[in-house]
């Protein structure tokens, strides 16, 4: 056997171990999910402020993991002013929150279609409250990325505990990169953030921008990856740190 084809026998066993850690792991996340499914499920049974139950997770939408996660945040902590960006499933668990609880929230969104279906949807039991900001693209460190236009000048002087970072696109690089102008003068001092599908490299360049900003700003803070079919990060105050390991 020559040189060429041991190297390529030995890339093929490299590539077939690959696929087969790639599929374990895709197996051991599905059957995560579908755990996730029946505990959330049980979660929201008797909770008092969540009262419109039916939730579509998948595809586009975050997954029962995802959901889960949140639901228990919102259950150990009191938020006061919400702010999140990308309107869809966790939107109706947000402003059912705030709804309840009687304090502002708002859902960024640039689909004037997809608003009107989604309050179709949830038939207007409890008000959702989106505000309209075009997309546009930003150079970000020498690379264009996707964001909402006058993000800046709309929430000027607010100071939001809770963030939620689900819209817009993915961009390739710095991905969803509003969160990181808001990282420098919108945080409450007491405050968490929630970064969607951080499994991809744009959010997770944008979820390194954050913490830089936050240590150059003398910020205590903690940090966690949760797992689910995609990955997300939750970072909060030093002193919601157990909301990073619920």
């Amino acid at each position: 056997m020559g040189l060429w084809q041991k190297f390529k026998d030995y890339l093929l066993d490299k590539s077939g171990q690959k696929a087969l850690l790639e599929a374990q792991d895709r197996q051991c996340r599905m059957a995560q999910e579908s755990l996730a499914a029946i505990t959330f499920s049980n979660a929201i049974q008797n909770s008092e402020w969540l009262k419109c139950k039916s939730f579509y997770p998948g595809r586009w939408a975050v997954e029962y993991t995802f959901l889960l996660t949140l639901f228990r945040i919102f259950e150990h902590h009191r938020f006061t002013n919400l702010l999140e960006f990308g309107l869809g499933q966790t939107s109706r668990m947000v402003h059912q929150y705030a709804a309840f609880h009687n304090v502002p929230a708002i859902t960024v969104e640039h689909d004037t279609e997809w608003i009107e279906f989604t309050r179709k949807d949830t038939h207007n039991v409890y008000p959702i409250n989106v505000k309209i900001l075009p997309l546009e693209m930003v150079d970000l460190n020498g690379y264009k990325t996707r964001t909402y236009q006058g993000v800046k000048t709309a929430f000027e002087n607010q100071k939001f505990d809770f963030i939620l970072v689900d819209g817009p696109f993915g961009s390739e690089h710095y991905s969803r990169s509003q969160i990181i102008q808001l990282a420098k003068s919108n945080l409450a001092e007491t405050f968490c953030i929630i970064i969607d599908d951080c499994n991809r490299i744009g959010e997770q360049e944008t979820v390194a921008e954050v913490e830089k900003i936050l240590k150059k700003n003398g910020i205590k803070y903690a940090i966690n990856k949760y797992y689910g079919l995609s990955d997300y990060v939750v970072i909060c105050s030093e002193n919601l740190k157990f909301l990073t390991s619920l």
